[in-house]
């Protein structure tokens, strides 16, 4: 019959397991701050392991003349891995929407910038120089709108819940260049049209000045 010495050698390779706290395990990730694709791949890792943890351990194991039941040791060591998983995904989801925010955000002080009227004509100037910066300020932020898309693509890869207003800053961030490049066309030629108002103003009072001596 099957001894205890053999029940717990069933159990020894998880003492690690039992001595790990989930929390705790996908704080210092966090901390670490881990990439989209590491968390990732730390989910696959999680999600192997519990299946591991499933088939390996049976529902009952006879130990000297008693039946032991296994089932929910089973399910709490099997039940640590699937709470890693949920914590990563939920980190991820986390980094997902403070990354839209701040990237939207960013985009909304150029779209504001943008909107405003030039009062004269070195404020002209001035609109012109501030959207000569834009295509540098854009790719400065290209890198964090990949990573935020690829982001939300692995959320939905793994089934996570994702809201409405997810779905909708998701689509804000990638559609942002477009947007900004349509406004610069549309202040471009907004700014044309007050230079030339100026210019024709200066002409006339220029010429008002001209009859007045």
């Amino acid at each position: 019959l099957p001894s205890l010495s053999e029940y717990l050698k069933l159990f020894s390779k998880y003492d690690d397991l039992l001595q790990l706290e989930p929390t705790e395990f996908v704080a210092a990730k966090a901390e670490a701050e881990i990439s989209y694709q590491e968390a990732q791949n730390l989910v696959y890792e999680q999600m192997a392991l519990e299946k591991e943890v499933n088939a390996g351990i049976p529902d009952n194991i006879v130990v000297g003349l008693f039946e032991v039941s296994c089932i929910e040791i089973r399910k709490a060591l099997a039940g640590k891995h699937k709470k890693i998983q949920d914590l990563l995904l939920d980190m991820l989801l986390t980094r997902f929407r403070d990354n839209t925010q701040e990237i939207c955000d960013n985009f909304a002080g150029v779209f504001a910038q943008l909107r405003k009227s030039p009062k004269d004509i070195e404020e002209i100037t001035n609109m012109r120089e501030y959207i000569a910066t834009i295509p540098g300020e854009i790719a400065k932020m290209a890198a964090d709108m990949k990573r935020t898309l690829e982001t939300y693509d692995v959320l939905e890869n793994f089934g996570v819940q994702l809201t409405a207003d997810d779905f909708f800053q998701r689509w804000r961030v990638f559609g942002c260049p477009k947007d900004t490049h349509d406004l610069v066309t549309k202040t471009e030629e907004g700014i044309a049209e007050l230079e030339a108002q100026f210019a024709a103003a200066q002409q006339q009072e220029q010429s008002d000045f001209d009859d007045g001596i």
